[in-house]
């Protein structure tokens, strides 16, 4: 699918620095927002080879939007899946490290 700005695609290994550079940019834009590595959602078993995650790509082919479709738990204290969210001081938490 795609109009004359934007190309919504499945994500695939290839994109992964794209991905990653996608979320460096997002990261300084949004400092408390809890991500994980675009590795964990290019090899992640429930993204099932990219059927459940998508980029939407600009006229450049550079990641301007991402959307996992797969659960994830967050809370405050930790990020998707326990790694310790980025900015937040580690306390003692339900989920073990």
């Amino acid at each position: 699918m795609s109009d004359n700005r934007y190309t919504i695609q499945n994500h695939n290994p290839g994109q992964l620095d794209n991905l990653a550079a996608f979320f460096e940019r997002y990261l300084k834009a949004y400092p408390d927002a809890k991500l994980q590595s675009a590795g964990l959602y290019t090899y992640h078993p429930a993204v099932e080879n990219g059927m459940n995650a998508f980029l939407a790509l600009d006229p450049q082919g550079q990641v301007c939007g991402f959307a996992p479709l797969f659960p994830a738990p967050v809370t405050e204290e930790r990020g998707m899946m326990g790694a310790p969210s980025r900015n937040v001081p580690r306390t003692k938490s339900w989920i073990s490290p």
